[in-house]
Protein backbone atom coordinates (compact mmCIF):
# COMPACT_ATOMS: atom_id res chain seq x y z
CA UNK A 1 0.00 0.00 0.00
CA UNK A 2 1.35 3.38 -1.33
CA UNK A 3 2.69 6.00 1.82
CA UNK A 4 0.21 8.24 2.81
CA UNK A 5 1.51 11.67 4.55
CA UNK A 6 -1.59 13.12 5.59
CA UNK A 7 -2.92 9.63 7.05
CA UNK A 8 0.74 9.71 8.85
CA UNK A 9 0.03 13.14 10.04
CA UNK A 10 -3.46 12.40 11.74
CA UNK A 11 -2.56 9.50 13.11
CA UNK A 12 0.11 11.37 15.13
CA UNK A 13 -1.80 14.11 16.08
CA UNK A 14 -3.98 11.31 17.12
CA UNK A 15 -1.38 9.71 19.44
CA UNK A 16 -0.66 13.21 20.65
CA UNK A 17 -4.29 13.67 21.64
CA UNK A 18 -4.23 9.80 23.37
CA UNK A 19 -1.50 10.67 25.18
CA UNK A 20 -3.07 14.32 26.56
CA UNK A 21 -5.49 12.45 27.42
CA UNK A 22 -4.55 9.17 29.15
CA UNK A 23 -1.14 9.60 29.41
CA UNK A 24 1.73 7.63 28.11
CA UNK A 25 -0.13 4.36 29.16
CA UNK A 26 -3.15 4.64 27.45
CA UNK A 27 -1.06 4.76 24.26
CA UNK A 28 -2.38 2.09 21.83
CA UNK A 29 -2.53 1.15 18.17
CA UNK A 30 -6.16 0.83 18.83
CA UNK A 31 -6.47 3.97 20.67
CA UNK A 32 -4.98 5.90 17.87
CA UNK A 33 -7.25 3.96 15.32
CA UNK A 34 -10.20 4.88 17.16
CA UNK A 35 -8.95 8.79 17.63
CA UNK A 36 -8.20 8.78 14.26
CA UNK A 37 -11.69 7.59 12.68
CA UNK A 38 -9.73 4.92 11.28
CA UNK A 39 -10.19 1.41 10.64
CA UNK A 40 -8.83 -0.22 13.10
CA UNK A 41 -5.35 -1.88 12.50
CA UNK A 42 -4.73 1.33 10.22
CA UNK A 43 -1.69 2.72 12.94
CA UNK A 44 0.02 -0.39 13.01
CA UNK A 45 0.31 -0.44 9.15
CA UNK A 46 2.05 3.11 9.75
CA UNK A 47 3.66 2.54 13.16
CA UNK A 48 4.64 -1.09 13.45
CA UNK A 49 5.89 -0.71 17.39
CA UNK A 50 4.56 1.34 20.61
CA UNK A 51 8.10 3.25 20.08
CA UNK A 52 7.07 4.28 16.63
CA UNK A 53 3.74 5.52 17.88
CA UNK A 54 5.70 7.76 20.64
CA UNK A 55 7.96 8.78 17.91
CA UNK A 56 4.97 9.88 15.31
CA UNK A 57 4.00 12.02 18.67
CA UNK A 58 7.12 13.39 19.22
CA UNK A 59 7.32 14.69 15.62
CA UNK A 60 3.69 16.47 15.93
CA UNK A 61 4.66 18.82 18.83
CA UNK A 62 7.28 20.70 17.25
CA UNK A 63 6.74 22.89 14.09
CA UNK A 64 6.86 26.24 12.84
CA UNK A 65 3.74 27.30 15.25
CA UNK A 66 5.94 26.58 18.31
CA UNK A 67 6.07 30.59 19.38
CA UNK A 68 3.87 32.49 19.06
CA UNK A 69 4.09 35.75 17.74
CA UNK A 70 5.85 37.44 20.38
CA UNK A 71 4.76 40.66 19.34
CA UNK A 72 6.76 44.12 19.57
CA UNK A 73 8.01 44.86 23.22
CA UNK A 74 10.32 47.32 24.24
CA UNK A 75 13.57 46.11 23.82
CA UNK A 76 14.80 46.27 27.85
CA UNK A 77 15.51 44.05 31.43
CA UNK A 78 11.76 45.08 31.43
CA UNK A 79 10.45 43.89 28.06
CA UNK A 80 12.50 40.48 28.11
CA UNK A 81 10.44 40.06 32.09
CA UNK A 82 7.17 40.46 29.82
CA UNK A 83 8.34 38.41 26.85
CA UNK A 84 9.37 35.35 29.28
CA UNK A 85 6.01 36.02 31.36
CA UNK A 86 4.06 36.17 28.38
CA UNK A 87 5.46 32.79 27.10
CA UNK A 88 5.28 30.75 30.01
CA UNK A 89 1.46 32.42 30.22
CA UNK A 90 0.96 31.08 26.67
CA UNK A 91 2.57 27.22 27.48
CA UNK A 92 0.17 26.90 30.77
CA UNK A 93 -2.47 28.45 29.05
CA UNK A 94 -5.66 26.03 27.61
CA UNK A 95 -4.60 25.78 24.36
CA UNK A 96 -1.25 24.83 24.70
CA UNK A 97 -0.92 23.05 28.21
CA UNK A 98 -1.84 19.71 26.76
CA UNK A 99 0.78 19.71 24.28
CA UNK A 100 3.54 20.69 27.36
CA UNK A 101 2.13 17.84 29.40
CA UNK A 102 2.45 15.70 26.14
CA UNK A 103 6.11 16.55 25.77
CA UNK A 104 6.69 16.06 29.38
CA UNK A 105 5.42 12.52 29.10
CA UNK A 106 7.46 11.75 26.31
CA UNK A 107 10.66 13.18 27.81
CA UNK A 108 9.82 10.66 30.63
CA UNK A 109 9.41 7.68 28.19
CA UNK A 110 12.55 8.89 26.73
CA UNK A 111 15.08 8.04 29.43
CA UNK A 112 14.23 4.52 28.81
CA UNK A 113 13.55 4.72 25.61
CA UNK A 114 17.22 5.56 23.05
CA UNK A 115 15.55 6.16 20.15
CA UNK A 116 12.88 8.05 21.39
CA UNK A 117 15.18 10.11 23.16
CA UNK A 118 17.58 10.86 20.00
CA UNK A 119 14.27 12.23 18.18
CA UNK A 120 13.56 14.08 21.60
CA UNK A 121 16.71 15.88 21.33
CA UNK A 122 16.55 16.64 17.90
CA UNK A 123 12.84 18.18 18.20
CA UNK A 124 14.65 19.77 21.43
CA UNK A 125 17.07 21.52 19.36
CA UNK A 126 14.71 22.87 16.52
CA UNK A 127 12.48 24.40 19.19
CA UNK A 128 15.24 26.12 21.01
CA UNK A 129 16.37 27.53 17.42
CA UNK A 130 12.88 28.62 16.88
CA UNK A 131 12.66 30.59 20.83
CA UNK A 132 15.72 31.97 19.56
CA UNK A 133 14.82 33.43 16.32
CA UNK A 134 11.46 34.43 17.96
CA UNK A 135 13.35 36.43 20.41
CA UNK A 136 16.14 37.84 18.05
CA UNK A 137 12.66 39.12 15.46
CA UNK A 138 11.97 40.78 18.98
CA UNK A 139 14.84 42.50 19.14
CA UNK A 140 16.89 40.17 21.92
CA UNK A 141 19.89 38.84 20.13
CA UNK A 142 21.16 36.16 22.79
CA UNK A 143 24.20 33.78 23.34
CA UNK A 144 22.60 30.45 22.48
CA UNK A 145 24.42 28.59 24.98
CA UNK A 146 22.84 31.12 27.27
CA UNK A 147 19.63 30.91 25.98
CA UNK A 148 19.74 27.08 26.45
CA UNK A 149 20.36 27.45 30.03
CA UNK A 150 17.53 29.62 30.12
CA UNK A 151 15.23 27.38 28.26
CA UNK A 152 15.81 24.85 30.92
CA UNK A 153 14.77 26.93 33.86
CA UNK A 154 11.58 27.52 32.04
CA UNK A 155 10.82 24.36 31.37
CA UNK A 156 11.13 23.87 35.31
CA UNK A 157 8.70 26.72 35.70
CA UNK A 158 6.23 25.18 32.97
CA UNK A 159 6.38 21.70 34.59
CA UNK A 160 6.00 23.31 38.14
CA UNK A 161 2.88 24.63 37.12
CA UNK A 162 1.20 22.23 34.89
CA UNK A 163 1.71 19.67 37.50
CA UNK A 164 0.79 21.67 40.36
CA UNK A 165 4.04 21.61 42.50
CA UNK A 166 3.41 22.74 45.76
CA UNK A 167 6.47 24.75 46.19
CA UNK A 168 5.66 27.01 43.11
CA UNK A 169 3.02 29.15 43.50
CA UNK A 170 2.17 31.89 40.85
CA UNK A 171 4.58 34.22 42.59
CA UNK A 172 7.70 32.12 42.91
CA UNK A 173 6.86 31.39 39.50
CA UNK A 174 7.01 35.15 38.43
CA UNK A 175 10.07 35.51 40.69
CA UNK A 176 11.87 32.49 39.11
CA UNK A 177 11.03 34.40 35.38
CA UNK A 178 12.44 37.16 36.10
CA UNK A 179 15.61 36.33 37.39
CA UNK A 180 15.71 34.37 34.21
CA UNK A 181 15.13 37.45 32.16
CA UNK A 182 17.76 39.94 34.54
CA UNK A 183 20.26 37.08 33.83
CA UNK A 184 19.43 36.81 29.84
CA UNK A 185 19.50 40.97 30.17
CA UNK A 186 23.01 41.09 31.73
CA UNK A 187 24.50 38.34 29.65
CA UNK A 188 22.81 39.95 26.16
CA UNK A 189 24.18 43.61 27.15
CA UNK A 190 27.99 42.29 28.35
CA UNK A 191 27.99 40.38 24.62
CA UNK A 192 27.20 43.27 22.39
Amino acid sequence: MPENPERRAKLGDAAVAVIAREGCRGLTHRAVDREASVPIGTAVNYHRTREDLLIAAAGRLIGPDVVHDTGPAEVSEEGMRALLRALIADAVGEERAPMYRVTFELLLEGVRRPRLREVLVELNRAELAAITDAFAAAGYRLPAEDFSSATAGLYGVIFGLLTGVPALDEGSAHATVDAIATRLWASMTTSQ
